[in-house]
Formats: C-alpha cells, sequence, structure tokens
C-alpha cells in the first residue's frame, strides 16, 4: 500500500510540475504578445509596395474593377470579415460622407447572399462601394489578404500603405 501512495504522490507532483510549465510558458506568450502590439498580424501583410495581382471584380451596385483601373491615382480598400470584432470596430467608425465615393469596401464572406455578409453590408454607409469577395478569390488573392481587417492603399499599381484602421492609414486624398 505504501508503495502504491508514494508512486501516486510522485505522478501527482510530476503532473503539477509540468502544469507550472506550462501556466509560465503561455504567461510568457501572452506577455510577448502583449509587447508586441499587434506587431505579429503585420507579418501575414504584404510588404508595402507589392504590386495588386490580377483580379476583375463586380460591386453590389454594378461598378466593374479590375487591377488595370488601380495603375492611376490613389484608392484605399477596407477588408473586412463578417463575424471579425475589430472590423466590426472599422465599419463603426465609418459614416457617410467620412470618405470620398472611391473608397471601397471590400466585404470577406462566403457568398454575397450569406446572412454575416448581408447584415454587414447593411452596417456600412450606401456612400460606399462594397464588393463581395470570398477567402480565395481573385480580388482577396490578389491583395493577398490573410488579416483582417486591413486598410491597403493602392497608387500606380501597389500597395502604398497598409493598416488595420482608416486612422491608421496615410491621410491623403481618395479618388481613383
Amino acid at each position: 500500500m505504501i508503495p502504491t501512495l508514494a508512486a501516486a504522490v510522485v505522478v501527482l507532483a510530476a503532473v503539477v510540475a509540468l502544469n507550472l510549465l506550462l501556466t509560465f510558458a503561455i504567461l510568457r506568450r501572452l506577455r510577448t504578445m502583449k509587447e508586441s502590439g499587434g506587431a505579429e498580424a503585420d507579418t501575414h501583410r504584404p510588404p508595402v509596395g507589392t504590386p495588386v495581382g490580377r483580379f476583375d471584380a463586380v460591386s453590389d451596385d454594378g461598378f466593374r474593377l479590375t487591377d488595370e483601373d488601380l495603375r492611376h491615382g490613389l484608392t484605399r480598400f477596407a477588408f473586412v470579415m463578417p463575424g471579425c470584432g475589430p472590423c466590426e470596430g472599422l465599419l463603426s467608425a465609418l459614416r457617410p460622407g467620412i470618405l470620398s465615393d472611391r473608397t471601397l469596401l471590400v466585404v470577406v464572406a462566403e457568398e454575397a447572399g450569406h446572412p454575416d455578409a448581408v447584415a454587414m453590408r447593411e452596417s456600412i454607409p450606401d456612400d460606399l462601394r462594397v464588393f463581395f469577395a470570398p477567402l480565395g478569390s481573385p480580388m482577396c488573392e490578389a491583395f493577398q489578404m490573410a488579416v483582417f481587417p486591413s486598410v491597403v492603399e493602392v497608387a500606380g499599381g501597389r500597395m502604398i500603405a497598409i493598416a488595420d484602421t482608416i486612422a491608421a492609414a496615410p491621410n491623403q486624398p481618395v479618388a481613383a
């Protein structure tokens, strides 16, 4: 009986020690994430200067846009995804007239008729153009989107600024 109890105590001590090690590892990881301030997300965004890939998309109001249209002027895109808390925060900052009509919002969803995408569209001011582009679609692939929300400014067919909020993107006039 004593050897069984001794073995149980040793096993329990080993499990407690392992639990402590894992807890300290998680705390260290959380501390480094907090100190980086979201810098990890930037490693999944395309670098500034990356050319926009080829795509052809039609907005919900029938406007056709291709990568060729982005070769002249400055255009700003906000990539958002239904169910994304920070994306909803970005959308709540948009008010009618806050940005020019040439600012384009891309709603990433399963499909244009997806209930979450429809609800998200209803929260977007009507003066903004909206494109529905599922993950993996030519439009999302052209911008190498993997992090949401992402605000991308394009000039001369290249991504000149990439941020996670409208306010963090350079304050330049928007026109296409």
